[in-house]
């Protein structure tokens, strides 16, 4: 990455970027009639992702959650959900992450140029795959190499 970036869009998965589960949570919670929070929030993605905002940054996410994910986000961590100007999801855009017109889906939507936005993921193919459409993309192993990484953008 270049370190002369103008950065106007940071665009976060959901999954291991700003909410911790287990799979198998979900999958219990997703199975019963009143469902249990399988979800828990990182306090670091949490306090980037409102610093962004006060930045005045346009936050999106873009996840490959499906429906049942996406209603217990919205039922149980709705403040958090709230934060983002946009979520995007495969159903929304039919496609998902890393495909190319996933990308391309959000950059068209939001009308951003790609060289102007910031993707963060925790899998690297969907950071390599957001880098090959052009946008500038962080593979996120830890908070703190992420926090590392944006403070050298200037973010």
């Amino acid at each position: 990455m270049k370190s002369f970036l103008v950065i106007s869009t940071i665009i976060f998965d959901l999954a291991g970027v700003i909410f911790n589960f287990q799979p198998s949570d979900l999958t219990l919670a997703l199975k019963q009639d009143v469902p249990s929070n399988p979800f828990s929030v990182f306090d670091q993605g949490l306090a980037t992702v409102k610093r962004l905002k006060e930045k005045n940054f346009k936050v999106i996410a873009c996840t490959n959650f499906g429906k049942g994910p996406m209603d217990l986000l919205n039922k149980y961590h709705k403040d958090v959900m709230d934060l983002f100007e946009d979520v995007i999801t495969p159903s929304e855009s039919k496609h998902s992450k890393p495909d190319a017109r996933m990308y391309s889906y959000i950059l068209k939507k939001h009308n951003v140029v790609a060289e102007e936005c910031l993707f963060i993921d925790d899998c690297q193919s969907n950071a390599i795959g957001a880098n090959d459409v052009g946008l500038n993309a962080i593979h996120l192993k830890n908070w703190e190499q992420a926090i590392k990484e944006l403070k050298e953008l200037g973010l």
